[in-house]
């Protein structure tokens, strides 16, 4: 039986995540947490006062709606991507095996997304579609997170840095900007509704840019609360 939470409420309407499958706790699983994500976004999209809430007290929103406490002494900042900005979250170097095997565990959903993103670009555009999963597949975030000179050289010039890692052309008026988080510091960038501002089909160079950069955020947005969860667990098992 399928049981809702009474204690993780919401400004919206919306159908609460469930915490129970078949009588059996779901709460330690990651697409729990993928769930709550969704939903959250969902409920951003739709609503006002939760985005202007979200961008305001990200720590109180995501408490409430994705039953995350983070500690403390960590700041979270949630950023809305303004028009010509891309936002590129670079993740703190991991510190241990296990961690690294928590963040591998669920950066691997990547390769599933991507085969889904793919099926429905080769069904609209065909063999235009073959360079977008082959951009999809590169695992760029990693790249950055362990090879320092090729993150310096991100933050140095940004968007040619991007380009030549993801092996496309970047329209002219986007701005790259990169962020780096430290383990004080998360960031999260609200993906767009792809309704009011949907991603142009793939007839110029350009336009694979655009899909990898719609894709690329929507991911993390969706992956990085799971990792965090998994990192404060870790932490405090420590």
């Amino acid at each position: 039986m399928l049981v809702t939470d009474p204690n993780l409420s919401s400004t919206t309407n919306f159908p609460r995540v469930k915490r129970e499958w078949a009588g059996v706790d779901v709460t330690d699983f990651g697409p729990y947490y993928l769930a709550l994500q969704a939903r959250l976004i969902d409920s951003i999209w739709n609503d006002a006062t939760i985005k202007q809430e979200i961008l305001t007290n990200p720590k109180g929103v995501f408490e409430r709606e994705c039953d995350i406490k983070f500690p403390a002494n960590v700041e979270v900042k949630v950023l809305e991507e303004e028009e010509g900005i891309f936002h590129l979250v670079i993740p703190a170097m991991l510190a241990t095996e296990e961690r690294w095997e928590v963040f591998y565990a669920q950066m691997s959903i990547w390769w599933t997304m991507t085969y889904t993103f793919w099926w429905r670009m080769y069904s609209i555009h065909g063999a235009n579609s073959q360079q977008f999963r082959e951009v999809l597949e590169a695992l760029i975030i990693v790249r950055f997170m362990q090879d320092k000179s090729l993150k310096e050289a991100l933050f140095a010039n940004p968007k040619s840095t991007l380009e030549k890692q993801a092996g496309v052309t970047i329209p002219a008026n986007i701005k790259v900007h990169p962020l780096q988080e430290t383990p004080n510091l998360l960031y999260f960038v609200l993906p767009k509704n792809p309704q009011t501002q949907p991603v142009p089909a793939i007839n110029q160079p350009e336009d694979m840019a655009h899909w990898w950069m719609a894709v690329h955020t929507w991911f993390w947005w969706l992956a990085s609360l799971w990792i965090q969860h998994e990192n404060f667990k870790t932490q405090t098992n420590n």
